[in-house]
């Protein structure tokens, strides 16, 4: 089944004075150790539609900026349930 559920972003509080110019999501199933980088190009968007997911799996999500600084550490994981 194609699921679509979209992840809000949230800008980090701290930039380290560089521009963010990207954003990477990465998930993996609730219980898994792999992380799954979902390609979304380069996007500063603070939402992303995120498709292939299935019903009834839980995914964990985290998020990860990026500016000329590298990349930041990731979020805090967000769990979401497709249905």
């Amino acid at each position: 089944l194609l699921v679509v559920r979209t992840v809000k972003r949230q800008a980090p509080s701290d930039d380290g004075g560089a521009q963010i110019t990207d954003y990477i999501l990465e998930y993996r199933e609730e219980g898994t150790d792999s992380w799954n980088t979902y390609n979304d190009g380069t996007s500063i968007s603070t939402s992303i539609l995120v498709t292939n997911l299935e019903n009834g799996i839980t995914y964990e999500f985290q998020i990860s900026a990026v500016n000329s600084a590298g990349t930041g550490d990731s979020s805090a994981l967000i769990k979401e349930t497709p249905v």
